[in-house]
């Protein structure tokens, strides 16, 4: 990989030498990092994109947990180095590809959440006693873990792209969430579970993704199909999105549609996993998604956004797994998992799970060179049961919902066209039965040890 990024560099730096006004492609980058404090926090870990979790529900919920002094990566953007270009080819066509790379700042190394759920693993020998920063991810060590792709591009007809690609989720919210959709300040941005990945992380970025987007005068147009890749089932680990929107003048409206077959969420490693010679764990889902963004300029200094997203968790269409658990290992980013398919019949309840994202915000530009944004995000779980140990009635009206409520406020002052340096603060606490009464206690015991958490950052931050 360092290899790789040598040459990436030099190739780069090579070719707009040589060719300053017709380069084929271009080097770019984003670095960002900061200094962090977080009240409730595990070890901060050197694999998750972040370092540190602001979402930490498992530190939330941990007797472990304290608060931490850490250097993050990504306090805004995540630091990434990419590449890319376009070939100009007959009837105003051209050839365009993207290729780009996620790593963490502090440490040198890829960004790779699903090593800091191996690391987290309290099943796994020397690590039992040791709690780290974790949580799954579509960053998870691939040489090009952010996005990799192919395509031709039309002003005309819009542009067709081939491979690894954001899904529209993550197009409309990177745009209309009011914090600058910033990775340590924006519950939907640093949890794709929330945001990008319509209930499971990993599909943020869609592998073997045939995406198409074009403009009608003021509306935009967006359709993709993710292949499935299995012999005999063209069901299996298909998805579909949809993607309808309107921005003209001082207002923006989008609306989308997104359904995967069995998706899979990646988690820690267990007893079972373990045994099984697996280092991860892995739920499979059909997951369906829609949302609905507005955002509207007030004025050359102020800018508002509101926006709501409901999806659903469901029996997988597809699974491989046989005895009673209905379970199988297969390879998951060159590591082994542990799958077993999600069943309704298995909470008691025998509901999907359902789970609402509401999000308003705005900002304002406070001086020439400075922007202060505020954000509230409320996340509902609906009818959200717990396992198949809570089975009575009584379980399940007690424990059924839960309420995720985030505020997110980020100062943000630019030196340059490039440069910028921040400051951002977020609040989370949690309230229900979900997490008061037992929620995901296979005991049914008192629930989270701790119902808060707070994020405080400074950070820098460089374009090129």
């Amino acid at each position: 990989m360092k290899k790789l990024l040598a040459i990436m560099f030099s190739i780069g730096f090579m070719a707009v030498a040589a060719h300053a006004e017709d380069a084929p492609f271009t080097i770019y980058g984003v670095l960002d990092a900061g200094v962090g404090y977080e009240t409730r926090s595990l070890n901060a870990d050197p694999n998750l994109m972040g370092t540190i979790n602001p979402n930490a529900n498992s530190a939330i919920k941990s007797a472990n947990s304290t608060d931490i002094l850490a250097m993050f990566n990504g306090g805004i953007s995540g630091s990434r180095l990419g590449v890319k270009g376009s070939e100009a080819l007959e009837g105003g066509w051209k050839f365009v590809f993207q290729l780009e790379t996620g790593f963490n700042l502090p440490n040198g190394q890829i960004s790779d959440n699903e090593q800091s759920l191996v690391n987290n693993n309290p099943n796994n020998g020397a690590n039992q006693n040791i709690g780290s920063a974790n949580a799954n991810s579509s960053l998870a060590g691939q040489l090009f873990n952010r996005q990799a792709w192919i395509g031709m591009s039309s002003d005309s007809f819009g542009t067709l792209s081939f491979g690894r690609s954001y899904n529209f989720i993550f197009d409309v919210l990177s745009k209309y969430d009011p914090v600058q959709y910033a990775q340590m300040f924006s519950t939907v941005s640093f949890a794709g579970t929330f945001g990008g990945g319509a209930g499971v992380s990993e599909d943020t970025r869609v592998d073997d993704n045939i995406k198409y987007v074009t403009k009608l005068g003021d509306m935009n147009l967006g359709m993709a199909y993710k292949v499935g890749n299995m012999a005999g089932s063209t069901a299996y680990n298909q998805g579909w999105q949809f993607n309808l929107g309107y921005e003209a003048g001082d207002l923006g409206v989008q609306a989308l549609y997104e359904q995967h077959n069995d998706a899979i969420k990646t988690g820690n490693g267990t007893t079972a996993s373990v045994a099984s010679g697996a280092s991860l764990t892995g739920t499979a889902y059909n997951t369906r998604d829609w949302l609905v963004a507005v955002k509207y300029k007030v004025n050359d200094d102020a800018k508002v956004s509101v926006g709501y997203q409901y999806y659903t968790l469901s029996t997988p269409t597809d699974y491989f797994g046989t005895g009673p658990t209905k379970t199988w290992v297969t390879s998951l980013f060159n590591r082994q998992a542990l799958i077993t398919p999600y069943s309704t019949a298995s909470t008691g309840g025998g509901n999907d799970q359902n789970i609402g994202v509401f999000f308003l915000g705005g900002s304002y530009n406070v001086g020439e060179k400075t922007n202060l944004a505020v954000g509230y995000y409320a996340i509902d779980f609906f009818g959200y049961t717990n396992g198949a140990t809570d089975t009575t009635a009584a379980k399940q009206t007690a424990t059924s919902e839960g309420f995720q409520t985030y505020y997110s406020l980020l100062l943000d002052h630019n030196y340059s066209k490039n440069t910028d340096a921040y400051l951002g603060i977020m609040f989370v606490n949690l309230s229900g039965g979900l997490y008061t009464n037992g929620g995901n206690s296979a005991s049914g015991g008192s629930g989270y040890t701790n119902l808060d958490d707070a994020t405080y950052g400074v950070g820098l931050r460089h374009k090129f």
